[in-house]
């Protein structure tokens, strides 16, 4: 008897298929030739990843992806988003450029440079194949017994916009469809424009504060107001260094040591990141807080020409009702809120290194902060509690005392989230290094700072000691004003810088 088994092996997806979000492997290609750069292997294990992070973000059954509905303001779109938490909806509208253009201008510019190559390369074959048979001797003999030698040459995976040349190059140049360049475009390149994480990265879990573990000496889970009176005295414990700066670094360590279980709270916080639907079909009637955040990157890691301004990464954000503070790639928002204090953490990541399409792509995913109250009294998120902080810490404990109870207990600590936004689909692998517990430089000080202050300020907290300071403690007191044994920059007065 003859079996015959027929094994029918599904496709892989559009949105996995074709060029992967990687950095790609370099070769040798000609100076004004940037696209012909290709990823090698079939089963390039970066390309495994990368297709292996696109299942983090959200799709629906069928397996399309979450789109968001632009708007277009000021000659640009604008993605809106909806960070829903239980004390309210906050709004934010996001903008991404690349060196100045949109993600759907920075697409126009690949498709036309990509047919503008085109038609270079069949005016080039067109020359070389005249030239050829100009020059061809037709007495010239052939060695009819010479055997071709045949090299094996490895894989080659094609780029994207390769293989949109190829069929530029194909079709003719004459009248190319944007349209269907622009569909084929959309099949072949790693996911859509923007991607946006699934609730499932980032799901509802006990908050976890590891501050608590040394502080809460009863293990209870609360703060009393004996255990909030040694408040300075545990952060000083914390100070392995003796630099007058408690860091996340030393405060890790300190758990590490501490052998008791970690103190968790059973509550847990329900939220989401979800695209902003129309504003007639919005959630939000009277939003928590209204934030536009726009993120400027990069479109290639190649060193800028002296006469040419630099294109850094920066994000700002802009609110009228809530404080925002920091600079860089990081901002952070703190929201006034009757609940207690709320705060949101920005932070962007471009990725110049990727291949030009996977350029045009941004991810964003959040994370609910699992250090409520570190970051409570981390005043400007630098992952670091310097002696101002540190000073103030009680005081800053007590207003999260909402009943005044004189303790804090979990239902009274604050709330912070972090959004990260990222080019290319990382933002979910972001998520762990965008929190305070990674120590950044602290933010610049609004204050110009003297030379000869910032000489003496060996610990970098911003203020001098009376260890630091060098001259004499007559000196010192004049310029310490409010006698706090503290110089911060904002005691000096003009003659001072």
């Amino acid at each position: 008897m003859t079996v015959a088994l027929l094994v029918t092996c599904g496709a892989l997806t559009p949105a996995l298929a074709g060029e992967a979000s990687v950095p790609m492997a370099r070769t040798a290609t000609t100076g004004n030739d940037t696209s012909m750069t290709t990823s090698t292997g079939i089963y390039n294990s970066e390309i495994a990843e990368a297709n292996r992070r696109l299942l983090d973000y959200d799709a629906d059954a069928n397996g399309q992806w979450s789109q968001p509905t632009t708007r277009n303001v000021d000659d640009h779109s604008v993605v809106p988003l909806e960070l829903r938490t239980p004390r309210g909806v906050i709004q934010i509208n996001l903008s991404v450029f690349i060196d100045a253009n949109t993600p759907q201008q920075h697409v126009e510019k690949l498709l036309s440079e990509t047919i503008d190559r085109a038609a270079e390369h069949s005016d080039e074959k067109t020359t070389t194949s005249s030239d050829a048979s100009q020059n061809e001797d037709p007495t010239q003999a052939q060695d009819e017994d010479a055997t071709p030698v045949v090299r094996p040459r490895a894989y080659v995976r094609d780029s994207v916009l390769t293989k949109l040349e190829r069929f530029v190059s194909a079709t003719g140049t004459a009248d190319v469809d944007k349209d269907e360049l622009r569909w084929m475009l959309d099949q072949w390149r790693p996911g859509p424009v923007w991607l946006i994480a699934r609730d499932a990265v980032s799901p509802p879990r006990p908050a976890f504060e590891p501050l608590l573990t040394r502080l809460d000496r009863d293990r209870d889970g609360n703060l009393s107001s004996d255990e909030l009176a040694s408040v300075p005295e545990q952060l000083k414990r914390l100070d392995n260094d003796r630099n007058r700066i408690v860091s996340t670094a030393e405060l890790q360590s300190a758990v590490a040591r501490d052998r008791r279980p970690p103190i968790q709270s059973a509550a847990r916080t329900q939220w989401n990141l979800r695209w902003a639907k129309p504003t007639s079909e919005s959630s939000a009637n009277t939003p928590l807080a209204k934030l536009i955040a726009t993120a400027n990157v990069r479109s290639s890691s190649k060193t800028l020409p002296p006469d040419e301004p630099e294109q850094t990464s920066r994000l700002t954000v802009q609110s009228g009702t809530s404080d925002v503070f920091g600079n860089g790639n990081h901002v952070s928002v703190t929201i006034a809120d009757s609940h207690g204090p709320m705060r949101v953490h920005f932070t962007a990541y471009d990725s110049p290194d990727l291949s030009p399409v996977a350029r045009c792509q941004f991810s964003i995913a959040a994370l609910l902060g699992d250090q409520p109250l570190w970051n409570h009294l981390d005043q400007n998120a630098d992952g670091r509690l310097v002696e101002l902080e540190q000073r103030v810490a009680v005081d800053r404990l007590m207003q999260l005392d909402r009943n005044d109870d004189q303790s804090i207990s979990p239902d009274e600590w604050p709330v912070s989230f972090h959004v990260v936004i990222s080019q290319g689909n990382s933002a979910t692998v972001h998520l762990d290094a965008s929190t305070p517990r990674s120590p950044t430089l602290p933010a610049a000080p609004a204050v110009q700072t003297p030379d000869w202050f910032v000489g003496m300020d060996t610990n970098r907290d911003g203020t001098l000691s009376q260890d630091e300071f060098l001259g004499s403690p007559d000196r010192f007191g004049e310029y310490d004003v409010n006698a706090d044994g503290l110089i911060t920059p904002a005691e000096l007065t003009t003659d001072d810088q």
